[in-house]
């Protein structure tokens, strides 16, 4: 009979710390790193080299090569960025939308700087420089809103 009760309070005993174990290991783990500061971080690589693009198409000695070179890495960032978004759901749609609308503009300057350098029409420049400057303030803005939201 007493080699029950010792058996029983032994498991209740061991039942009790196991449970207080696996609730301590849970309460050591960080939470996962926000998706949408992900995003962000993907996003301000884009607007670095696109700032570099734009400002080497501007400068008077331009090496088309290294320029177009530039606009392909950026179009793949773009789609690789723009993929990333939309296989995400989250509550976070907004942020999701801004990051895509901040792309678009991105892409419409990426075309219009690839026009500027096959035509050399100065409307091409403009348009690509108004978009890139678009969607560099618009990215700016997001960012900021995100920072302050913490």
């Amino acid at each position: 009979m007493n080699l029950k009760k010792t058996k029983i309070i032994i498991l209740m005993t061991l039942t009790i710390l196991t449970c207080n174990l696996n609730f301590v290991s849970a309460f050591e783990c960080f939470p996962p790193k926000s998706i949408s500061q992900d995003l962000i971080k993907d996003l301000d690589l884009i607007d670095n080299n696109m700032y570099i693009l734009i400002n080497t198409i501007l400068k008077d000695q331009i090496n088309e090569d290294s320029a177009k070179q530039q606009i392909r890495i950026l179009d793949s960032l773009i789609k690789n960025l723009n993929s990333k978004a939309s296989t995400i759901s989250t509550k976070d749609d907004t942020t999701l939308l801004a990051i895509k609308a901040i792309l678009s503009f991105y892409k419409v300057s990426l075309i219009k700087s690839e026009d500027f350098l096959k035509t050399k029409n100065q409307d091409d420049l403009v348009n690509a420089v108004s978009s890139f400057s678009v969607g560099y303030n618009s990215s700016t803005t997001l960012r900021k809103i995100i920072s302050d939201s913490k």
